[in-house]
């Protein structure tokens, strides 16, 4: 295990190779933008952490007073280095973990991985061809279970999301498409997903989608994009100004 720490909150990781070495040696420069957004969540919100490999931005979510966290990962050996972060600091009464993958409906799948790296990314629910790595060769192909962000509020009655992190590397377009009728509920209020250069038609669409929903661009970081619930004076269809 190593701790790290950020501003004033110390984490401690398990660290089963030098991948999650190096997300803890990055924790505070991988994703700023991140860590900020994070840090704008008031107290006793609910936040919905969609791709959330071995919990790093899960486990400072719920650092924070009175932040609830479902962490949703997948992958069975980030799953279980996941649920191994949360037992080291103690968090099981914060941060509820499911090894499931959200998309735009209920289904019975597999998850296509392109490497076998405890930590790793950019693997593909479903369509393998969805994955950043569809290029590459699949080693090894992993039953899973999908729901969309819809579905598994209504059918298991989850506290509504105030927060979403979408970090997928794939089909971040289904989950939001998933969500239509959560993007319209007022609790919540703010959207911080990964878009990708080589999808511009379905990063269009992710965007429609959000702003037909009520919400703004409110920083655009490259990769990382945050959208949030616009005021009442930004509803009139006005984009609310980069940060």
């Amino acid at each position: 295990t190593k701790s790290v720490k950020h501003d004033q909150t110390e984490l401690v990781f398990a660290v089963p190779n030098q991948l999650n070495l190096f997300r803890i040696n990055t924790f505070s420069s991988k994703e700023p933008e991140t860590l900020e957004w994070i840090d704008s969540i008031p107290e006793g919100t609910v936040l919905w952490d969609v791709g959330a490999n071995v919990g790093t931005y899960s486990l400072y979510a719920a650092s924070r007073e009175g932040v609830q966290v479902l962490a949703f990962e997948p992958e069975a050996s980030n799953y279980f280095v996941l649920t191994r972060n949360v037992a080291l600091n103690g968090m099981w009464d914060r941060i509820k973990t499911y090894c499931m993958a959200l998309s735009d409906e209920t289904s019975l799948s597999e998850l296509s991985l392109f490497h076998t790296a405890i930590g790793g990314s950019k693997h593909a629910f479903g369509d393998p061809e969805e994955s950043w790595e569809e290029d590459d060769p699949i080693v090894f192909q992993q039953g899973m279970i999908g729901f969309s962000i819809d579905g598994l509020i209504e059918q298991f009655g989850c506290p509504v999301p105030n927060h979403i992190k979408i970090d997928v590397d794939g089909i971040e377009e289904k989950i939001i498409a998933g969500a239509r009728k959560t993007l319209r509920n007022p609790k919540l209020q703010s959207i911080l997903l990964e878009l990708q250069a080589h999808k511009p038609e379905e990063a269009d669409a992710m965007k429609a989608d959000l702003v037909d929903a009520g919400f703004s661009l409110d920083l655009d970081a490259g990769a990382n994009v945050i959208y949030r619930r616009a005021s009442p004076a930004t509803t009139d269809g006005l984009k609310a100004p980069n940060r």
